[in-house]
Protein backbone atom coordinates (compact mmCIF):
# COMPACT_ATOMS: atom_id res chain seq x y z
CA UNK A 1 0.00 0.00 0.00
CA UNK A 2 2.87 2.21 1.04
CA UNK A 3 4.89 1.66 -2.46
CA UNK A 4 1.87 2.72 -4.20
CA UNK A 5 1.59 5.79 -2.35
CA UNK A 6 4.90 6.48 -2.99
CA UNK A 7 4.92 6.01 -6.75
CA UNK A 8 2.22 7.85 -7.18
CA UNK A 9 3.73 10.41 -5.07
CA UNK A 10 6.73 10.81 -7.51
CA UNK A 11 4.57 10.31 -10.55
CA UNK A 12 2.62 13.11 -9.01
CA UNK A 13 5.87 15.57 -8.05
CA UNK A 14 7.71 14.66 -11.53
CA UNK A 15 4.81 15.97 -13.64
CA UNK A 16 4.68 18.99 -11.44
CA UNK A 17 8.40 19.26 -12.56
CA UNK A 18 7.57 19.34 -15.58
CA UNK A 19 4.93 21.57 -15.70
CA UNK A 20 7.42 24.35 -13.95
CA UNK A 21 10.08 23.78 -16.31
CA UNK A 22 7.50 23.96 -19.35
CA UNK A 23 6.22 27.45 -17.61
CA UNK A 24 9.92 28.56 -17.22
CA UNK A 25 10.49 28.01 -20.92
CA UNK A 26 7.07 29.36 -22.20
CA UNK A 27 7.72 33.02 -20.30
CA UNK A 28 11.37 33.08 -21.28
CA UNK A 29 11.34 31.77 -24.53
CA UNK A 30 8.87 35.64 -25.10
CA UNK A 31 10.67 37.98 -27.48
CA UNK A 32 10.89 41.79 -26.42
CA UNK A 33 8.95 42.72 -28.96
CA UNK A 34 6.14 40.37 -27.60
CA UNK A 35 6.89 42.10 -24.24
CA UNK A 36 6.65 45.20 -25.24
CA UNK A 37 3.05 44.46 -27.08
CA UNK A 38 1.75 42.58 -24.17
CA UNK A 39 2.64 45.78 -21.95
CA UNK A 40 0.12 48.07 -23.66
CA UNK A 41 -2.00 45.39 -24.66
CA UNK A 42 -6.59 45.66 -23.43
CA UNK A 43 -6.17 41.89 -22.58
CA UNK A 44 -5.49 41.74 -18.49
CA UNK A 45 -3.75 38.14 -18.73
CA UNK A 46 -0.88 39.25 -21.30
CA UNK A 47 -0.29 42.47 -19.27
CA UNK A 48 0.15 40.20 -16.25
CA UNK A 49 2.94 38.43 -17.89
CA UNK A 50 4.34 41.46 -18.97
CA UNK A 51 4.39 42.25 -15.79
CA UNK A 52 5.68 38.95 -14.83
CA UNK A 53 9.20 39.21 -16.94
CA UNK A 54 9.86 43.05 -15.78
CA UNK A 55 11.36 41.40 -12.83
CA UNK A 56 13.03 38.24 -14.58
CA UNK A 57 14.92 36.98 -12.25
CA UNK A 58 12.74 37.10 -9.15
CA UNK A 59 10.69 34.89 -11.75
CA UNK A 60 13.56 32.67 -12.61
CA UNK A 61 14.27 31.84 -8.72
CA UNK A 62 10.43 31.61 -8.10
CA UNK A 63 9.86 28.38 -10.92
CA UNK A 64 13.56 27.46 -10.16
CA UNK A 65 12.46 27.14 -6.00
CA UNK A 66 9.42 24.99 -7.34
CA UNK A 67 11.60 22.83 -9.37
CA UNK A 68 14.30 22.02 -6.48
CA UNK A 69 11.79 21.30 -4.01
CA UNK A 70 10.15 18.70 -6.69
CA UNK A 71 13.70 17.53 -7.39
CA UNK A 72 14.76 17.05 -3.59
CA UNK A 73 11.05 15.47 -2.87
CA UNK A 74 11.92 12.72 -5.61
CA UNK A 75 15.06 11.53 -4.92
CA UNK A 76 14.38 11.72 -1.10
CA UNK A 77 11.08 9.91 -1.85
CA UNK A 78 12.86 7.44 -4.23
CA UNK A 79 16.22 6.63 -1.95
CA UNK A 80 13.14 5.41 1.15
CA UNK A 81 11.38 3.57 -1.21
CA UNK A 82 14.44 1.46 -1.67
CA UNK A 83 16.49 1.80 1.44
CA UNK A 84 19.25 0.54 2.30
CA UNK A 85 18.99 -2.65 -0.39
CA UNK A 86 19.54 -0.21 -3.65
CA UNK A 87 22.65 0.34 -5.53
CA UNK A 88 24.20 3.73 -6.16
CA UNK A 89 22.53 3.63 -9.80
CA UNK A 90 19.26 2.97 -8.23
CA UNK A 91 18.82 5.57 -5.61
CA UNK A 92 21.21 8.38 -7.52
CA UNK A 93 20.16 7.12 -11.24
CA UNK A 94 16.63 6.77 -10.96
CA UNK A 95 15.88 9.78 -9.69
CA UNK A 96 18.24 11.57 -12.09
CA UNK A 97 16.96 10.29 -15.25
CA UNK A 98 13.02 10.36 -13.90
CA UNK A 99 13.83 14.11 -13.45
CA UNK A 100 16.15 15.01 -16.17
CA UNK A 101 13.88 13.38 -18.90
CA UNK A 102 10.08 13.44 -17.74
CA UNK A 103 11.02 16.44 -15.71
CA UNK A 104 13.32 18.73 -17.92
CA UNK A 105 14.41 17.64 -21.39
CA UNK A 106 11.19 16.78 -22.66
CA UNK A 107 8.94 19.60 -21.44
CA UNK A 108 11.39 22.48 -22.82
CA UNK A 109 11.24 20.70 -26.19
CA UNK A 110 7.52 20.99 -26.08
CA UNK A 111 6.88 24.30 -24.05
CA UNK A 112 9.40 26.21 -26.60
CA UNK A 113 7.27 25.96 -29.46
CA UNK A 114 3.93 26.92 -27.78
CA UNK A 115 5.63 30.02 -25.91
CA UNK A 116 2.81 32.09 -26.27
CA UNK A 117 0.27 30.26 -25.76
CA UNK A 118 1.52 27.85 -22.90
CA UNK A 119 2.75 31.85 -21.35
CA UNK A 120 -0.99 33.31 -21.46
CA UNK A 121 -2.26 30.15 -19.87
CA UNK A 122 -0.15 29.87 -16.72
CA UNK A 123 0.11 33.17 -16.29
CA UNK A 124 -1.98 33.34 -13.05
CA UNK A 125 -1.32 30.27 -11.42
CA UNK A 126 2.72 31.72 -11.68
CA UNK A 127 1.47 35.11 -10.70
CA UNK A 128 -0.26 33.74 -7.62
CA UNK A 129 3.06 31.68 -6.46
CA UNK A 130 5.38 34.83 -7.49
CA UNK A 131 2.94 36.51 -4.60
CA UNK A 132 2.58 33.79 -2.53
CA UNK A 133 6.32 33.08 -2.45
CA UNK A 134 7.69 36.65 -2.46
CA UNK A 135 8.41 36.87 1.27
CA UNK A 136 10.84 33.52 1.16
CA UNK A 137 12.30 34.53 -2.43
CA UNK A 138 12.91 37.85 -0.98
CA UNK A 139 14.83 36.36 2.20
CA UNK A 140 16.65 33.83 -0.42
CA UNK A 141 18.05 36.52 -2.43
CA UNK A 142 18.94 38.08 0.41
CA UNK A 143 21.00 35.49 2.02
CA UNK A 144 22.54 34.47 -1.29
CA UNK A 145 23.49 38.02 -2.21
CA UNK A 146 25.64 38.08 0.82
CA UNK A 147 26.70 34.75 0.65
CA UNK A 148 27.90 35.79 -3.36
CA UNK A 149 29.58 38.49 -1.96
CA UNK A 150 31.54 36.84 0.58
CA UNK A 151 32.93 33.88 -1.61
CA UNK A 152 33.29 36.08 -4.98
CA UNK A 153 34.74 39.34 -3.53
CA UNK A 154 38.20 39.25 -5.16
CA UNK A 155 36.62 38.91 -9.11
Amino acid sequence: MISIFLIVVVAFLVIFLSFFFFFLISLFSLSSFTLKTYEHDKNPRKKLIAKLLEKPGDLLITIMMMCIISDILVQNILASFWKNSASFLLNVGVPLLLTLLLGEVIPKSFAYPKAKKTAYLVAPLIAILFKFLGPLRKFLSVVTNYVSAAMFSFL
